[in-house]
This record gives C-alpha cells, sequence and structure tokens, in this order.
C-alpha cells in the first residue's frame, strides 16, 4: 500500500520483529535496531530500508500500490546461532504476519509521535544469506524483504 508513513518502513518492521518475540527494544538480549547498527553487543539484529517495488495503483481511488523493500541483518558471535536467529526470524515473518497492526512509539529515539501502522504482508525476496567478514570474527546473515504497509 502506499502513502505517507510517520515512520520508516525499518522502524515499523522493527517493532514487528519485537512484538513477535524475536528480539528485543534494547538490552544484551538481541536487541533490534533500524538504520543503523551499534559496535555492541555482538549478537544484534537491525533492519534496513532498501529499494521497494512500485506494483501499480488502484483504478478507483489512484492510491499507488508499493511493496517496501526490507533488509533484516542479523550479527552474532558465531554461525549456529546467527543462523538459528535469522531463519526464525524469517519464518516469525512468513507464518505470523496476516494483516497484523504494529504501533511504533519513538524507536531509538527519533523524536517522532506514537502511530499505528497495518501490515498487510511480509514476502521474503531472498535469503537468508550467510555474509563473509573477514576483517571480524562476527557472523552475518540477511534477509530481504518486501512488505505493504498502510498507516492506520
Amino acid at each position: 500500500m502506499s502513502g505517507a508513513l510517520s515512520h520508516t518502513p525499518s522502524q515499523i518492521i522493527r517493532q514487528v520483529i519485537i512484538d513477535l518475540g524475536h528480539g528485543a527494544n534494547g538490552g544484551a538480549t538481541w536487541p533490534v535496531y533500524a538504520t543503523a547498527e551499534p559496535d555492541a553487543p555482538d549478537n544484534v539484529i537491525t533492519v534496513y530500508d532498501t529499494a521497494g517495488v512500485k506494483q501499480g495503483r488502484q483504478q478507483i481511488d489512484g492510491l499507488v500500490v508499493l511493496a517496501y523493500g526490507l533488509q533484516v541483518r542479523v550479527r552474532s558471535n558465531d554461525v549456529q546461532t546467527g543462523w538459528k536467529k535469522i531463519e526464525d526470524i524469517g519464518i516469525g515473518l512468513d507464518t505470523n504476519v496476516q494483516l497484523i497492526s504494529a504501533t511504533v512509539t519513538d524507536p531509538e529515539g527519533y523524536g517522532t509521535a506514537t502511530q499505528t501502522y497495518t501490515v498487510y504482508n511480509i514476502s521474503r525476496a531472498s535469503g537468508p544469506f550467510p555474509l563473509s567478514d573477514t576483517t571480524s570474527d562476527r557472523k552475518l546473515f540477511t534477509l530481504n524483504l518486501l512488505v505493504k504497509i498502510r498507516e492506520a
């Protein structure tokens, strides 16, 4: 769906991942961030905005139908833990997101007021993928998504 959103799609899906129990709002156990990843802790989930796909427009009202592009990235201190986490997130988003509501309240201090969104659909575009990082002992995994969201 389209229309102006008060929060970025990454901020909204960050909240969905927290609501589904795959991560936390801060803390040391799988904190979930949007748009920027901190240096610590080792085990972290970050949601990034990527290119979306315009899927046409509705004939009656002319509303543009857009699937927002997102990437979920898991960073872990070992392969098994990171792979399990990215697979669990992917399965959770595949099976638990069917016309759900997410309420976002000032995530990470962005200063935007509370807003509720309807998430109509989340579909995997690709992944999960393990990424190589030869400069670090941390392991990286990604999942690419297309998401349809409308502000409630």
